[in-house]
C-alpha cells in the first residue's frame, strides 16, 4: 500500500485522536473541580465564568461532551478500519493487524489516560481553557438532548419498569447496626469509631468539638501574602477580621491561593457561618454544606466568638486513624480521658469540662470555655505550648502536646482542696 496516498487519511486520523484528547481531558478537569473552586472562579474574568456557566447544569454538559467523543471515537475506528483494510487488499495482512491494534492502543493512551491524568493535575488552569470551545460544542448539539432523554427514559420503562428507590433508612436503624456489630464482622475497632462518631454528630455539640479562636491565624481585611507566609505556614484556614473591630467576619483556604492573584486576596476570602454554642455538630455540617463554605464559628450567649470549626476538623475528628491503637482517640484529638499511674490522667484538648468533672468526680469552677483547650487558654492567656502548666480549681493541667492546628494532650491530676490543706 502507498503509504503517502493515504497520508490525508492518516492527517484526520491524528487530528481525530487530538479531539477525542481534549474532550477526554475537558471532562476530567471540569468534573474534577471543587466547590471552593468554582466561587473562586466566579471572581474572575469572562473566562472563568464560562466555567462557572457550564457546570450549573453539570448532566448537559456531561451529554454533550460523551456525544462528541462518541463521534470522534467511531470516526477515528472508521478511519481505523479503512487503511487496515487497504493494508490487507495489498496483501500486507500482518501489517493491517499491527495498524489497527496499535490504533487502537494509541486511542486509549494517549487519548484517555494520558489527557486524563494531565488535566487532573491543574483542573482549574485547563477549565478555563476549555470552557468556551465546551461551550460551543454543547450548543451545537443541544437540540438533539430531549430525543436522547426520551430514549433514555423509555428504556429505562422497558428493562427496569419495577425500579423504586430503596427506603429510607433512619438515624436509630444505624445506631442498631453499629450495636450489633460483632468480632465476627468485617469492621475493625476503628472503623467501628467512625461509625458510632458518625451516628452520634446529631448529639454531639460543637462546643465539644470546636478549637479555640485563636488557634487559627488571625488578620486584618487587608492582609497581604508576605504576612501569610510569616504566620499562616503550615495552616489550610485563617480567619479575616471585621474592617472596624477584632470580630470574625471571613475566613481564606489557603491551597486555593495556589493558582490565584496574590494582590487580589480580599477575593479569595469567603464569609463564616455563625453558630452558637449548643448547635449540634450535624447541624454545623448541615449548614456549612448548604452554604458551600468551610469554617463555621462558635459563639456564645454573649454573642462572642469563643471557637472555630472547619468542615476538615470535622472530617479528621471523625475519621483519622492512627496505626497505634493505644493513641487513635489521642492523636485524632477525639474527647478522651485515660487513667495513668499516682492518680492522673491524659486528657484530650477536646475533651469537655462537665465530662472531665464527671469523670474525675470534681466540681468545676466557672468558666465561659466548655473544653479543657479553651480552660488553659483561658487561664494562660495566650496560646499553650508544651511544658505549660497551669492551676484551674482542683484541676492542674500540664501540656505534654500542643499542635499547631489545636491538636493538644494534657497531663492531669487533682490537688487537695483548701480544706483539706488546712485540716
Amino acid at each position: 500500500m502507498d503509504w503517502i496516498a493515504n497520508l490525508p487519511i492518516l492527517a484526520g486520523l491524528l487530528a481525530l485522536m487530538a479531539c477525542s484528547a481534549f474532550f477526554s481531558a475537558s471532562e476530567a478537569a471540569l468534573f474534577y473541580l471543587q466547590d471552593r473552586d468554582l466561587r473562586q472562579l466566579a471572581k474572575g474574568g469572562p473566562r472563568e465564568l464560562a466555567v462557572v456557566t457550564l457546570l450549573r447544569s453539570p448532566e448537559t454538559v456531561l451529554s454533550g461532551i460523551l456525544f462528541w467523543n462518541l463521534m470522534v471515537n467511531m470516526a477515528t475506528f472508521a478511519l481505523t478500519s479503512l487503511i487496515s483494510l487497504r493494508l490487507d487488499r495489498s496483501g500486507q495482512t500482518a501489517a493491517g493487524v499491527a495498524f489497527a491494534f496499535g490504533s487502537v492502543f494509541a486511542m486509549i493512551f494517549f487519548a484517555e489516560l494520558v489527557p486524563k491524568s494531565v488535566a487532573v493535575l491543574k483542573p482549574r488552569w485547563f477549565a478555563v481553557l476549555c470552557a468556551q470551545p465546551i461551550q460551543f460544542s454543547v450548543a451545537v448539539v443541544s437540540p438533539l438532548f430531549p430525543l436522547l432523554n426520551a430514549i433514555n427514559a423509555w428504556t429505562l420503562r422497558l428493562f427496569w419498569p419495577s425500579f423504586r428507590p430503596e427506603p429510607y433508612l433512619s438515624l436509630r436503624d444505624l445506631e442498631r447496626a453499629v450495636q450489633m456489630s460483632d468480632a465476627e464482622t468485617a469492621l475493625d475497632p476503628a472503623q467501628r469509631l467512625a461509625l458510632e462518631n458518625i451516628v452520634s454528630l446529631s448529639d454531639r455539640r460543637i462546643d465539644e468539638w470546636m478549637r479555640p479562636s485563636r488557634s487559627l491565624p488571625i488578620f486584618s481585611p487587608k492582609v497581604t501574602i508576605e504576612q501569610l507566609r510569616e504566620r499562616a505556614e503550615g495552616y489550610r484556614h485563617v480567619l479575616l477580621t471585621e474592617p472596624d473591630s477584632d470580630e470574625i467576619a471571613k475566613s481564606i483556604w489557603l491551597p486555593g491561593l495556589v493558582n490565584g492573584n496574590h494582590r487580589r486576596l480580599h477575593l479569595h476570602a469567603e464569609p463564616v457561618v455563625f453558630v452558637p454554642w449548643c448547635t449540634s455538630v450535624a447541624s454545623v455540617i448541615d449548614k456549612l454544606v448548604r452554604n458551600n463554605l468551610q469554617v463555621a464559628a462558635v459563639v456564645n450567649e454573649h454573642g462572642q466568638a469563643i471557637g472555630v470549626m472547619t468542615l476538615e476538623d470535622i472530617l479528621e475528628t471523625i475519621f483519622a486513624v492512627s496505626v497505634n491503637k493505644e493513641s487513635t482517640q489521642d492523636d485524632a484529638d477525639e474527647p478522651s480521658i485515660r487513667s495513668l499511674e499516682d492518680g492522673r490522667w491524659m486528657v484530650s484538648g477536646a475533651t469537655s469540662l462537665r465530662n472531665l468533672g464527671r469523670v474525675l468526680q470534681a466540681p468545676l469552677p466557672d468558666s465561659r470555655n466548655v473544653t479543657v483547650r479553651g480552660v488553659i487558654q483561658e487561664v494562660l492567656q495566650r496560646l499553650a505550648r508544651v511544658g505549660d502548666t497551669c492551676r484551674w480549681g482542683r484541676f492542674e493541667f500540664t501540656v505534654v502536646e500542643a499542635g499547631q492546628r489545636g491538636r493538644m494532650r494534657v497531663l492531669t491530676r487533682l490537688m487537695e482542696s483548701e480544706e483539706n490543706r488546712s485540716q
